[in-house]
């Protein structure tokens, strides 16, 4: 170690001047003063030989030690003394074994400083067989390459060594980035250059070789200007040919002012887009260029064909939109725009599903809004097996033919839609109007016909005529109104006479029910009552349990919270766990430490035991030492193997613990789950009994309502009874009327025989069943009446429709 050999009386003023004296005969150094230097007896030069040296030395590009045969350090050039105060500041952040090494003392101390992480390396440039050696070591964090060669005498005896050394950690860093860098860009999507400040490629990736063999043919089919061009043959050579035919870009390109630079440019056939940028060293000067660039001749085409068509889209007379295999819609010419922007009120008024239709919105969009009122057809025209599409369709209050066909790309595979439509509403409608304008004269014609019939019919007394009613229009409603006139006639005297008859008979046994009515509603009323005193009954009973209810959800509240506390005061066990566990594995990392320094001392000691028996009788007692070193390192290691296993024993048991306290925490977890469960069913049940009480309330409330309503109803009946006699009366009157209309008489008698022969006989009407008494029980309805009343039969005519007209 440095520490351990370094010169106290030597500082780096001093150092830089200490110079070798060797005398023939004598291999010993001593540092002696610049004028008594010699390198070989009685040469009278020799002093201006060593400033010479010396000086040569010092100002040398090279780190150099020279070193004695035990490889103590005599001289060290200036340039040394820099590059080792550069290093000190890291050697001692490094670690604790280089907080002693100082720059300044060097010389006298030991070379093996350089060497204190590399003993194996040191012990191969102490060999005099391997030299010259040449290693890459570190020395902490640095890296160094070291060049040893042995200093002899003319008799070839060994002087001692001469150590050149460089510090490469920078340059190492440099080439790793380097090498990063030329691996990205060799695996870049990028066509990419490399060039000095004259242009030269100097690297080209794989990809901007592959493209330029690609483009090599079309280069030399082009013009004779590139029958020289080949794409293997471009690194040392200027990129200038990328520019042949754009040479005011390249002067542009060549000024490091205009970077980044970048232009489109004509490459013979081709038209390339290129980006180039400086390269500068640490200084900031430029020392070559970037080139990144890419054919896009396909490209251009391909942007001019579709500008081309684009132009021919817009000027079409035809609605037209371009999608994507989504139905988004990429392109809509200008007329499809003008016709949205014409159907968007429209679609507004229509129905609130059309309110956030945008006719300026549509680009991006799904053209599902197209189909929104047929999403079959729409089904339809997604699929591209049923392309060419055509279709006719409803969009809101709209009608659209619509043509639908397939785009594709190079591998055949749909790539989008082309969807071509027409807005044809006013045409449909005028096609309809003429439709119906014919259909409505046929119609007429038909019907005008039909009446002249009938009514020819009726001037000649036949009344059965009957004219088709097939539509509410004028003539449906004339037609209707002729067939009520026959109907009417046809009915009217008979009628009126039989209706007369049949009204005073059912006077009277209106007049027989509003009795029978009378005395069951005070029964019904007396049923009420007892039904209203249970429902109160009832009422009371529903809350109470509903006031129970609350309060066992209070109780599944305050278990919850308990339950929740406890899962809280599991997790904060668990986290107790994990840190013990993690401190536990800390404590056997350091175990494993502490082994590993064990099994160190005991070959350092085995080491100094085999140099002890080396030198002999003198290191006996050092042998022994050493042997009391290995015996304490293999107790050490025995003592850390032990406590590791308990370590390791103790790092399963809180494990297993924590697993434990883990269940535990989701045990409670589920505790916790089903005390929520519970409190929300109990708060259901609450819910539900409050309902009930309510509900209950509003049946009692009904009830009440109905007695109320049964007391008017018997008061209803007795104003019943009363009208019933007076319809009695109106009855005979209208008999007297109608006996003063002049008629056929042969007519009236055969009607009033048929009235007669067709009036069923009235049954003699029983009497009513006596009231039953009320029930005790106090859901015992009231008994219905036995005999239900009769109604009086009412005229009626079927319409057309097979509905019956009252």
């Amino acid at each position: 170690m440095a520490a351990a050999a370094k010169s106290t009386t030597t500082p780096r003023a001093t150092a830089r001047k200490t110079e070798l004296n060797v005398v023939e005969g004598e291999n010993k150094p001593t540092r002696t003063p610049r004028p008594k230097l010699s390198v070989v007896a009685n040469t009278p030069k020799a002093p201006d030989l060593m400033a010479w040296a010396h000086t040569a030395l010092d100002n040398s590009r090279s780190n150099t030690f020279l070193c004695d045969k035990d490889f103590n350090i005599l001289f060290a050039n200036k340039k040394s003394f820099d590059i080792l105060e550069f290093m000190e500041p890291n050697l001692h952040a490094h670690n604790d074994s280089w907080r002693s090494f100082r720059a300044a003392d060097i010389v006298g101390g030991n070379l093996s400083f350089l060497f204190t992480d590399e003993p194996l390396e040191f012990r191969r440039a102490a060999d005099p067989r391997n030299h010259p050696y040449q290693a890459q070591i570190k020395t902490g964090p640095c890296t160094c390459d070291v060049q040893i060669t042995g200093i002899r005498a003319a008799n070839g005896d060994l002087l001692g060594y001469a150590v050149d050394w460089e510090r490469i950690t920078d340059k190492l860093a440099q080439e790793a980035r380097a090498q990063q860098l030329m691996t990205t860009l060799e695996h870049s999507t990028s066509n990419t250059f490399l060039c000095d400040m004259n242009w030269n490629v100097l690297y080209a990736n794989e990809k901007a070789v592959d493209i330029m063999r690609f483009m090599e043919p079309n280069l030399h089919r082009h013009s004779d200007t590139w029958k020289s061009f080949r794409a293997d043959e471009t690194i040392g050579k200027s990129l200038g040919w990328l520019f042949t035919d754009e040479p005011e870009e390249f002067r542009k390109a060549s000024d490091p002012r205009n970077h980044p630079y970048q232009a489109r440019i004509k490459t013979g056939p081709c038209v390339c887009d290129v980006t180039v940028t400086s390269t500068r060293n640490e200084k900031g000067g430029v020392t070559g260029y970037a080139v990144y660039w890419e054919r896009i001749t396909e490209k251009v085409a391909q942007e001019a064909r579709v500008q081309q068509l684009m132009t021919t889209l817009d000027k079409s007379t035809s609605n037209t939109f371009l999608c994507d295999i989504n139905w988004n819609v990429l392109y809509a010419n200008e007329k499809a725009v003008d016709i949205m922007r014409f159907m968007e009120p429209n679609l507004h008024r229509h129905s609130d599903a059309w309110r956030s239709f945008r006719a300026d919105e549509t680009i991006g969009k799904s053209l599902g809004w197209l189909f929104t009122d047929e999403p079959e057809e729409f089904r339809k025209a997604s699929d591209s097996r049923n392309h060419p599409y055509q279709s006719r369709i409803k969009t809101g209050p709209c009608v659209c033919d619509v043509t639908v066909t397939s785009t594709k790309d190079d591998k055949g595979a749909v790539a989008g839609y082309v969807v071509y439509w027409e807005r044809i509403t006013e045409k449909v409608a005028m096609e309809a109007r003429q439709q119906e304008q014919i259909a409505e004269k046929e119609y007429l014609s038909a019907k005008v016909e039909e009446m002249m019939s009938a009514a020819l019919a009726i001037t000649q007394g036949d009344l059965t005529r009957q004219i088709p009613v097939e539509k509410d229009d004028a003539i449906g409603k004339l037609a209707t109104a002729f067939n009520d006139m026959t109907a009417n006639l046809s009915q009217l005297i008979a009628q009126v006479r039989v209706a007369s008859d049949s009204i005073v008979a059912s006077s009277n046994e209106v007049s027989a029910g509003n009795d029978d009515l009378s005395r069951r509603t005070e029964e019904t009323a007396s049923s009420l009552e007892e039904t209203a005193s249970s429902m109160e009954e009832m009422t009371s009973t529903v809350k109470q349990n509903a006031d129970n209810a609350r309060q066992a959800n209070q109780l599944a509240a305050q278990a919850r919270e308990v339950a929740e506390r406890g899962g809280s005061v599991v997790g904060k066990a668990v986290n107790s766990m994990e840190e013990i566990n993690k401190a536990s594995k800390r404590i056997a990392d350091i175990i494993s430490v502490i082994d590993e320094i064990a099994f160190q001392t005991n070959l350092l000691a085995l080491n100094a035991a085999v140099e002890a028996a080396r030198v002999g009788e003198q290191g006996r007692g050092f042998a022994v030492v050493a042997a009391e070193v290995r015996t304490l390192a293999g107790r050490s290691a025995t003592a850390a193997k032990e406590i590791k296993t308990l370590v390791q024993d103790s790092v399963q048991k809180v494990q297993e613990g924590s697993s434990l306290v883990n269940q535990s925490g989701q045990q409670l977890d589920e505790i916790v789950t089903s005390v929520k469960k519970v409190a929300d069913i109990i708060a259901e049940i609450s819910a539900a009994s409050q309902e009930q009480a309510a509900g209950i309330e509003q049946v009692n409330n009904a009830i009440m309502q109905m007695d109320q309503i049964t007391q008017q109803n018997a008061a209803l009946v007795e104003e019943a009874a009363a009208t019933s006699q007076g319809t009695t009366n109106q009855a005979k009157d209208l008999v007297r009327v109608v006996g003063q209309f002049q008629v056929d008489p042969s007519y009236i008698d055969a009607m009033m025989r048929d009235s007669e022969q067709a009036r069923p006989t009235s049954p003699a009407r029983k009497p009513a069943a006596p009231a039953r008494p009320i029930s005790s029980s106090r859901f015992t309805p009231a008994p219905r009446a036995s005999a239900p009343l009769r109604r009086p039969s009412t005229s009626f005519i079927k319409d057309d429709d097979g509905f019956e007209e009252f």
